[in-house]
């Protein structure tokens, strides 16, 4: 039985600096997904032999001239971008796409509303007509507290931007909207 194939954390961590820094040094197409980009830088270092010049950052992708020598210190030289671009480009089916969806706030949210009403009732409807609260009253209020401190825990690592964070599959447009305080 063979293994899929897939990248080492370590190539990943790297194309998405890579991802990062090559959004961000490419103004002409800060609207398209970085990974896009990314498949722009590839066919043009296949379509010059596998050369790039910092001319070439100017021209294909409005890389600022000024940008140039920093961009290309962060990234390791010319000869970096040139070797790694291709490589991304033909294996971007292996990188791992994370999904925070927009959607879990306002349904937890929802969810500990209307659950925090019933054992609110629950609690009062006991106390009331019940005559007090028994221990498995004591035990459905532990178990919702629980509950919502486990939602808020799986809210919380779900909005956390961890070393996966998936720089490749947004656009540097929305980063930069993003990074705003």
């Amino acid at each position: 039985m063979s293994e899929a194939p897939s990248i080492p954390d370590e190539d990943i961590l790297l194309m998405l600096r890579l991802s990062y820094w090559i959004g961000s040094a490419s103004p002409k197409y800060s609207n398209l997904p970085i990974l896009r980009i990314i498949e722009k830088y590839s066919a043009l270092v296949l379509a010059q032999n596998g050369t790039l010049s910092p001319e070439d950052l100017t021209e294909y992708f409005g890389t600022p001239p000024s940008d140039i020598p920093g961009f290309l210190k962060i990234i390791g030289g010319i000869d970096n971008l040139s070797g790694w671009t291709p490589i991304i480009a033909e294996y971007q089916y292996l990188l791992p796409h994370p999904r925070n969806i927009g959607i879990i706030l306002p349904l937890f949210l929802v969810f500990l509303v209307v659950t925090s009403i019933a054992v609110a009732l629950r609690m009062i409807s006991r106390h009331r007509v019940g005559g007090g609260l028994r221990s498995f009253d004591w035990l459905t209020l532990v178990a919702h507290l629980m509950a919502v401190a486990y939602g808020g825990l799986a809210l919380h690592s779900s909005r956390l931007i961890g070393p996966y964070e998936a720089w490749y599959d947004r656009t540097w447009d929305s980063i930069y909207e993003n990074s705003k305080p």
